[in-house]
């Protein structure tokens, strides 16, 4: 994480920009020029990086420190739904990295919270305990309601300790194959009653509301776990999208290695603002490229 704070400082030292001593003259305000030019810096970082996610290209370890892991409870249709409002910092997934079919969990404590958790009273009795894909709920963490048959759940109470089973990335191709093909991963053989022989894949996030009939999310976006979940829990391993701060007392969801390539870019919007009266340095892609790459 980056505090906005230390990347303002940064760029004022580097405008020689300080507030004189003794004096409130502020030469650069955060609503003119620090939160434009760092939310312009930070979605040019955005745009660069996410055609390298997913790629040979692509340094997992370069976020290492940014990465999550939180526990979700599928639908009755192996479904999980991504919403943003009830995830960390407020953010959206910005990939997957890796989906963890029913893993062994830890609840430490249930603090005194104000409103408490919807399903307090089922979860109680499992604090100090490790748990292998328990408690199941059956209340929405976000709104409190019962669950419908299409409704997932975070469960942020939950922390992951371990899963003996990851799932596969799938295609839509190899997901629609993943019910009669023994050869792709998903393949739900019904002669398999040992769960270590279980082998899982997960398709990519899509849309699956309707909208005549069916069913509709506040945020149409999951991610499906094949062979098919009934209520279950995951644990996914993700990356956050940085999400564009609003208070010079945020802090953005990217490594500590970033600080200074956004630093420079939003010195760079910052410079057009000046004409030709100074000269900044500008990021380069290559420099975020090098950042990113994994090392040999």
């Amino acid at each position: 994480m980056i505090l906005v704070q230390d990347i303002v400082n940064s760029m004022a030292a580097k405008l020689d920009a300080e507030t004189p001593a003794g004096t409130t003259i502020d030469y650069y305000t955060w609503d003119n020029d620090y939160k434009p030019a760092i939310t312009d810096a930070l979605e040019w970082i955005t745009s660069i990086v996410t055609p390298m996610i997913g790629t040979k290209k692509f340094s997992e370890e370069a976020f290492a420190e940014s990465t999550l892991c939180r526990i979700w409870q599928t639908n009755k249709f192996s479904r999980v739904n991504f919403d943003p409002s009830v995830m960390p910092f407020g953010s959206d997934v910005w990939t997957v990295l890796s989906v963890r079919p029913k893993p062994k969990v830890y609840l430490e404590d249930l603090p005194p919270s104000n409103p408490p958790l919807p399903y307090y009273n089922e979860v109680f009795n499992y604090i100090g305990q490790e748990m292998d894909n328990k408690p199941i709920v059956s209340k929405s963490y976000s709104t409190g309601n019962p669950l419908k048959a299409f409704e997932s759940t975070i469960r942020p109470e939950l922390a992951f300790v371990v899963s003996d089973k990851g799932a596969g990335r799938l295609t839509a191709e190899e997901s629609a194959e993943a019910a009669n093909n023994p050869f792709v991963k998903g393949y739900d053989n019904p002669f398999i009653i040992c769960e270590e022989m279980r082998e899982y894949g997960w398709m990519v996030s899509v849309d699956y509301t309707a909208s005549v009939g069916g069913y509709i999310l506040t945020v149409p976006k999951e991610i499906q776990i094949y062979p098919r979940l009934y209520g279950d829990l995951v644990a996914v391993f993700y990356i956050p999208v940085p999400v564009t701060p609003t208070n010079i007392t945020d802090s953005i969801a990217l490594p500590i290695s970033m600080k200074g390539v956004l630093v420079a870019k939003a010195l760079h919007y910052i410079s057009w603002k000046q004409g030709d009266k100074i000269t900044l340095n500008t990021a380069t892609t290559n420099e975020l490229i090098t950042i990113l790459t994994p090392k040999k």
